[in-house]
């Protein structure tokens, strides 16, 4: 497993492209998540906002996870509680 630090490098050194990087973490997750049941809800835009990024800020580019317990625009923040499966959140987290 590469450090995130080794990632930005190559995602600024233009080893790699934050889209390509976006599909290895898609595949990595489709063929471990029904052993492990780590992930509820994935970005479905994950691919399209990757192609987006500007890899000349930091981070960027960067795949990462939220706990569903950190309320994400537009996302289901469902908390592991069933009443709360089928709600999207209108609040973004923090500040956002």
């Amino acid at each position: 497993m590469e450090r995130a630090v080794d990632i930005v490098g190559k995602l600024k050194g233009g080893e790699i492209k934050p889209a390509e990087l976006v599909e290895e973490c898609l595949e990595k997750i489709e063929r471990l998540n029904p052993k492990i049941n780590a992930f509820v809800t994935l970005n479905e835009k994950a691919i399209e906002e990757a192609k987006k990024a500007d890899v000349s800020t930091p981070l960027a580019g960067l795949p990462i996870a939220i706990k569903d317990n950190v309320e994400t625009r537009g996302d289901k923040d469902d908390v592991l509680l069933k009443v709360l499966r089928k709600l999207r959140s209108r609040r973004g987290c923090c500040a956002c």
